[in-house]
């Protein structure tokens, strides 16, 4: 009896320890290991990128007039078209918002566009000939206004409210002058209107680049009074923008055309000017398909980080290329970490000797745990901002492991009280057995009486 007591005990003590021993040591041993997440086409696919056509707000010029802009010009993309702009669903996977002419565009809700341009949505707009400070509202956003009617006092094209605009006066850098269909020369503004900058701060809450990628002559002014004249007070030249880019931080672009009448087929179509090179390259522009930064093969380490530790950086890289796989020269490259849309940390990346590779360390240690994105976002003048998404990154905090605890307490807190309840059932579990015997004993005898 007293020997199988004794193993009973062993038992408890060995079945004891191997419960101790089960518990985690330590939970920053383990290993984790990164995954590239690569993007392997250099620019999307003409028919993923859909053109959305609004023919609502009465345009001065139906889309049969703007025959070869559609058919010519755009037809290597998709192209949809919506007769409201009230709902965001209208918008939904829409790359480019076309608002061609509108002379009414009051129904259009606001909120609806602001969101369409955060989520990265852009814009092209082309001002109608006459009730053209209809769409103020629109360019109020960028702090931009329409001023009035240009005129050109000394354009060799008989009426003067055709202006007419050689390269001179044109950002000749930009994709869309000089790219893959031929260069810009000259491009004639049938009733066009002029652009200004306001001293108002922008009523989007955006970071946004914008220039004037075609300006006015020395000939040319704003008639603000209408009186078919130049006053002194009427601006006139460089200081009149004529074409009007805007690329915001969140990777769209808006380009306003200072008159619907440039796309017609009366005028796209004369052989004298370039305005159906111009309008091709700008859909393709547009398109992201000139003009266009690769961002691929993201790589960070790690991705698993416990922020109890002392260094908390992750390192970042990505290759950065145009859409023809060469290096780009005057690029800013920034890798950022991104939760719930917005920018957690962020650091610039440099790039790697004369390879298109660019790294950046992100530092976290004032990142609260949770799940967050790798971007790489990408920037360059007249090309625009361009994000990507790279890998998931998980920042967690382990729980309190035995290692943490002081022995004594681990000891007397932990161990003594798990042995001690052990040891006991031990010792109590024949005694109980033997009244659970004779319990059934005396039920037994009460049943046959």
């Amino acid at each position: 009896m007293a020997n199988a007591m004794k193993w009973r005990i062993y038992l408890a003590i060995i079945f004891s320890l191997m419960i101790i021993s089960s518990l985690p040591i330590s939970s920053s041993t383990r290993a984790f290991y990164t995954k590239a997440i690569d993007k392997t086409g250099l620019t999307p696919p003409t028919n993923s990128v859909i053109f959305l056509y609004y023919n609502g707000g009465s345009p001065v010029y139906t889309k049969a007039q703007l025959g070869t802009f559609f058919n010519d010009v755009l037809g290597a993309f998709a192209i949809k078209e919506i007769t409201s702009l009230d709902t965001y669903k209208e918008l939904e996977n829409a790359s480019v918002l076309m608002l061609l002419g509108q002379t009414d565009l009051s129904s259009i809700k606001m909120d609806v566009l602001e969101q369409f341009i955060v989520e990265g949505g852009s814009l092209l707009i082309a001002l109608p000939p006459d009730n053209f400070s209809a769409f103020d509202s629109v360019l109020e956003l960028f702090s931009l206004r329409t001023y009035g009617k240009i005129l050109d006092n000394s354009s060799y094209y008989n009426n003067q409210t055709n202006v007419v605009v050689n390269d001179s006066f044109m950002i000749r850098e930009h994709p869309s002058i000089r790219s893959i269909f031929g260069n810009v020369s000259e491009i004639v503004i049938p009733n066009g209107a002029g652009i200004e900058r306001l001293d108002s701060p922008p009523l989007i809450n955006a970071t946004f680049e914008d220039y004037s990628l075609v300006w006015g002559l020395n000939s040319t002014f704003v008639d603000k009074n209408d009186n078919g004249v130049q006053d002194e007070d009427e601006p006139y030249g460089e200081n009149i923008s004529l074409i009007h880019v805007v690329e915001t931080w969140f990777g769209g672009k808006i380009v306003v055309l200072p008159s619907i009448e440039m796309i017609i087929d009366d005028y796209i179509l004369d052989p004298q000017f370039d305005n159906l090179i111009l309008s091709r390259a700008l859909t393709y522009w547009f398109g992201n398909q000139i003009g266009f930064i690769s961002i691929r093969n993201i790589v960070a380490t790690p991705t698993f980080l416990d922020i109890t530790h002392e260094k908390l950086e992750i390192n970042v890289s990505a290759i950065v290329t145009d859409e023809n796989n060469n290096t780009l020269s005057q690029v800013q490259v920034n890798a950022c970490l991104v939760r719930l849309g917005r920018v957690i940390s962020q650091a610039e990346a440099n790039r790697l000797n004369n390879k298109p590779i660019y790294l950046a360390i992100l530092n976290v240690s004032k990142v609260k745990p949770g799940a967050a994105y790798i971007y790489v976002m990408a920037y360059k003048k007249y090309f625009g901002y361009f994000w990507v998404r790279g890998p998931r990154i998980t920042l967690y905090k382990p729980p309190v492991t035995i290692g943490d605890i002081h022995p004594l307490v681990l000891v007397f807190g932990a161990i003594v009280p798990i042995l001690s309840a052990v040891i006991l059932s031990v010792y109590l579990f024949p005694e109980y057995r033997n009244k659970r015997k004779r319990l059934r004993e005396i039920e037994g005898k009460i049943i046959e009486k």
